[in-house]
């Protein structure tokens, strides 16, 4: 079996799936202007998505070279150096004795 430089052969398996879903954050933007992403260095370009950002993407396609998602859901920005948690009160807070 061929194998090119990112260790993939034509028919080699793929680090994703066809309609699998990957939290995925997106390392640069392509010369389209696609977010790019990597799975153990496979490429996955998603449209409309930031860089710096993470999503949860969904693979719409995937060819020998690189697959394609769209975003399934965004997260949050990787400069944010801290969890965004909202902490909610309950009933059972105010009745502790």
């Amino acid at each position: 079996m061929e194998r090119d430089e990112s260790g993939f052969g034509r028919f080699g398996s793929k680090p994703v799936k066809v309609g699998a879903e990957y939290e995925l954050e997106v390392s640069e933007i392509s010369k389209r202007g696609d977010g790019v992403a990597r799975i153990k260095g496979f490429v996955i370009f998603i449209a409309g998505a930031q860089k710096g950002q993470k999503y949860k993407v969904k693979i719409t396609k995937v060819s020998d070279r690189f697959a394609v998602g769209k975003i399934a859901e965004e997260g949050q920005t990787s400069e944010s150096s801290e969890p965004q948690v909202e902490k909610e009160t309950s009933d059972d807070d105010e009745e502790e004795s």
